[in-house]
């Protein structure tokens, strides 16, 4: 019980997190000052954008959200010095699936790259009884980037910036 309460912190925490990041983005004078630095920080710059400023406030922001994220995982995961280790290959694969810089982009590849790890544990316990080993579970934690190298032979850019091409398309449309 204690288990799945915290498992419900956590996904609530991370969607209500993402989902305040996402409204601060696009819904606040501070979002806004933020999107044009991270454009063009010389533009803004002389548009009487206070760049220090947005960049302490960003730096601010993402210690306290990458704070929440370790608070709300550490109620899951048993804390050992290989965590982070363990944590930076996923990482990577969600960044590199759902582009740099797309917040969009990031959340599908996250949810891509989970539910294909999860996905995938079970398949593989059951093709371990095939090939005569006790198991072949490991393998689930190498699915996300055998799918990872297969979707950037399609769309070298990752999903975020698919996803952008595709609303700046419907814009024109």
């Amino acid at each position: 019980p204690c288990l799945i309460s915290s498992k419900v912190a956590l996904v609530v925490g991370i969607f209500g997190a993402a989902l305040l990041l996402l409204i601060l983005l696009h819904r606040t004078r501070l979002g806004r000052q933020m999107r044009a630095v991270a454009d063009n920080p010389d533009l803004a710059s002389s548009s009487g954008i206070h760049v220090e400023g947005v960049h302490r406030s960003t730096a601010f922001l993402s210690s306290g959200i990458a704070g929440l994220g370790g608070a709300l995982l550490a109620a899951i995961l048993p804390i050992n010095p290989e965590l982070g280790l363990s944590l930076l290959l996923p990482a990577f694969a969600v960044i590199v699936l759902g582009t740099i810089g797309s917040i969009p982009g990031v959340i599908i590849g996250a949810i891509i790259v989970g539910l294909l790890r999860a996905a995938s544990e079970p398949v593989l316990i059951g093709a371990g009884n095939a090939l005569d080993r006790p198991t072949a579970s490991g393998f689930a934690e190498v699915m996300p980037f055998i799918f990872l190298v297969g979707l950037l032979l399609l769309a070298p850019r990752g999903i975020g910036f698919a996803i952008q091409h595709w609303n700046i398309e419907r814009i024109r449309k």
